[in-house]
């Protein structure tokens, strides 16, 4: 008794067997494949004479009738037939970087295991990947793709206008502009998430009129259509000053239209979001915290600053 059919095959497909039966001396009884009952192993299925395996390998194939068995081997290729990159959504600040992996699977999902390092990599609409770490250079969506054996797969990578948004080395990029006389910007340790953050300050002996964390110039130079999100992790010395967060749109010096949220500050870190519906494209974003007639001493501490599309 004898089961036939190819050897090698990729594990998208099925494979087809025939049985025939044998005497004694290997005279051939004619072919008995209807009459067989036909398993694979270690896994797989088998529906009459066409057997499939789900994973890469070595696989057997086994043949009875009337009591007899045959066997044959099978053994199944590698294919790709998608991948997948890791991580798919992520956010960075303009100029940063993230690293992805990916990893290959055939039809059946199973992992082919790690093909990072044989994956091209494209970021777009702007930036550039070396290897597996790709770099965007402004704010706003992009796409990374990754490309291997000819399958693609993709990943969304948001990335903040806020170049600066955690006052880790300087203040550059803010102010105080729109602030009322002897109020002051500096960095002073104990940030939301690193080790610094900003501070503004009411050096006077009197109340003044505003005390306003300003983006200088404007992280969003020329908006695309569609929502934007902005935000920003606060706290104060002492609970109770209230700081509105701004979005304001301008159209050359023209104001186009703006959004204002406010939240009471505690002396725990709390983040604040406003979200804006841009008006007219090509506009310019303007972003601020502020507190209204704050008293003498320090006003509120600001962290993790963050614009973007969504």
């Amino acid at each position: 008794y004898t089961a036939q059919g190819r050897d090698q095959y990729d594990n998208s497909l099925g494979d087809v067997y025939t049985a025939q039966g044998r005497d004694q001396y290997d005279n051939s009884l004619g072919d008995v494949t209807a009459s067989t009952t036909f398993t694979i192993a270690p896994d797989g299925s088998c529906t009459g004479a066409t057997c499939t395996a789900s994973t890469t390998g070595a696989h057997t194939i086994t043949g009875t009738d009337a009591a007899k068995t045959g066997t044959a081997t099978l053994t199944v290729n590698v294919l790709v037939d998608h991948i997948v990159i890791s991580p798919a959504t992520m956010t960075i600040s303009a100029g940063g970087s993230q690293t992805y992996t990916v990893q290959a699977f055939d039809a059946s999902n199973n992992s082919l295991g790690d093909v990072t390092g044989s994956t091209a990599f494209t970021i777009a609409p702007d930036g550039s990947c070396t290897g597996a770490t790709c770099t965007a250079t402004s704010g706003g969506t992009h796409t990374v793709t990754g490309t291997n054996a000819g399958k693609t797969a993709t990943a969304t990578l948001n990335v903040n206008f806020v170049k600066n948004p955690g006052f880790e080395t300087d203040l550059s990029g803010w102010n105080t502009s729109g602030s009322g006389a002897n109020v002051t910007l500096t960095r002073v340790a104990g940030g939301h998430s690193d080790s610094w953050a900003a501070l503004l300050t009411n050096t006077g002996t009197s109340a003044t009129t505003f005390a306003t964390l300003q983006d200088s110039p404007n992280w969003v130079t020329t908006t695309t259509a569609g929502t934007y999100t902005g935000s920003i992790w606060v706290r104060a010395d002492t609970a109770g000053p209230v700081l509105k967060l701004k979005l304001q749109e301008y159209s050359g010096s023209t104001l186009v239209g703006s959004n204002t949220v406010q939240a009471t500050l505690t002396t725990s870190w709390q983040q604040v979001t406003v979200t804006y519906t841009i008006k007219s494209a090509g506009s310019t974003l303007d972003f601020q915290a502020f507190v209204a007639n704050p008293v003498p001493g320090s006003v509120f501490y600001a962290d993790d600053a963050s614009i973007v599309v969504g």
